[in-house]
């Protein structure tokens, strides 16, 4: 591998998991944050998901490689759907997102009472209350449709160049974020912002350097630290105080880390205090058994809201493995490292492929689950399982279309 080619890395999405994987395991081995002792299986557990990360990037980094090269040799060009198909696509996808936001806001805004008291929370410290309540709507079904229009804002994103109407479909992305900030969750934007600048990061693999990434990567970091911030404050969460035990740090910089890092022990807590002793698929494929369990065929899945630790402050996320440990013990675990490596680097090249923008926004979506890694799972989450599917679909319809032609 030359050196004018580690930039290809940046499109492997196990890269993207050793990056922030390695970054917050480091602060949370160096102790930033002050949390219980951690067990030295669960330190050996951690290093050998970096290393299955990195490995695995090295090993896929040519096959991404020859796919940008092969593929996206111009700014872009739509040559499989015309522009009045991909305008149909987004305006369907878009109107069953607001339709399923729409449903949404009126389910939160009758349990807390009316628009006003719903304003009035909104707009005060309390804001949090927001997000916490809307655990309880996770699973309906004005949530599960408001994510069509992160399809729809990805495809108007890609499909920009072609436009004449710019202006309209720049506002129809901005609308699609505001809307998700409403939520007062710092998971939503992020989310929408990380996978739309994915998606269109291949067309740019040659004007790009290793200087270039790591310059962008610096300054990405930095933004998501400010946009991460600026959440926080809407949250209600104080930015002023310290509220860890640790090192001298700033209060936003301690909040920033322990959201980064409360997840390493909270995994490391599950490990020590929970056994398990049978093999089940409950949180790993929660998505298909709550539509089978819908339908009558299997048990309702056990929730994905997990119960709180404190660690010594409470948290409920483990990492991506804490599913997978659950399910099946340290076994699974192992499994869950070559899943998010091998497994979804070859998707990632599969979806690469013709530069279909589905398969684009499916294949920003692995990079995001990887980013993720360190936090929380969102293999198991159902918008990942509805953009890989879609994805996988228009792939399939491609393939078929170029064949007819």
């Amino acid at each position: 591998m030359r050196l004018t080619d580690f930039k290809y890395l940046i499109y492997v999405p196990s890269f993207h998991g050793f990056a922030t994987f390695l970054f917050f395991y480091i602060c949370y081995f160096l102790g930033i944050i002050e949390y219980n002792n951690c067990d030295n299986y669960t330190h050996l557990i951690y290093i050998t998901c970096i290393f299955f990360f990195l490995i695995s990037s090295f090993l896929f980094v040519n096959r991404f490689k020859t796919r940008l090269q092969n593929t996206y040799v111009s700014n872009f060009t739509c040559n499989f759907y015309d522009s009045v198909t991909m305008r149909r696509y987004v305006y369907i996808f878009y109107a069953i997102g607001n339709l399923g936001f729409v449903l949404y806001l009126q389910k939160v805004i009758s349990f807390f009472g009316g628009v006003s008291i719903f304003l009035a929370i909104l707009l005060s410290e309390d804001s949090t209350q927001i997000r916490i309540e809307s655990d309880n709507f996770s699973d309906s079904i004005g949530i599960q449709l408001s994510y069509f229009s992160w399809i729809a804002a990805a495809i108007s994103l890609i499909v920009l160049r072609q436009s004449k109407n710019k202006k309209k479909y720049i506002a129809l992305i901005v609308f699609t974020f505001l809307q998700n900030v409403l939520f007062i969750d710092r998971t939503r934007p992020m989310w929408i912002i990380l996978t739309l600048l994915i998606s269109v990061f291949p067309f740019s693999h040659r004007k790009i350097s290793n200087v270039k990434v790591v310059l962008t990567t610096f300054f990405l970091g930095v933004g998501f630290y400010g946009l991460f911030s600026i959440i926080a404050v809407l949250a209600g969460k104080s930015l002023t105080e310290k509220q860890f035990k640790g090192w001298d740090i700033s209060p936003s910089a301690q909040n920033f880390i322990y959201y980064g890092t409360s997840s390493f022990a909270y995994f490391n807590n599950m490990v020590e205090n929970e056994e398990i002793d049978s093999f089940k698929l409950d949180r790993t494929v929660y998505p298909l058994l709550k539509i089978t369990s819908s339908l009558g065929i299997t048990d309702q899945p056990s929730s994905l809201v997990n119960d709180f630790y404190f660690i010594p402050s409470p948290t409920n996320v483990g990492t991506f493995l804490e599913p997978f440990y659950r399910d099946g013990g340290f076994l699974f675990v192992f499994f869950g490292m070559f899943f998010h490596s091998v497994i979804l680097n070859a998707l990632g090249v599969f979806f690469l492929k013709n530069a279909n923008p589905f398969g684009l926004f499916a294949y920003a979506n692995i990079c995001y689950v990887n980013l993720m890694a360190f936090f929380t799972p969102k293999i198991n989450n159902f918008p990942i399982w509805l953009f890989l599917t879609l994805g996988i679909y228009f792939m399939i319809y491609l393939k078929k279309k170029l064949k007819t032609n």
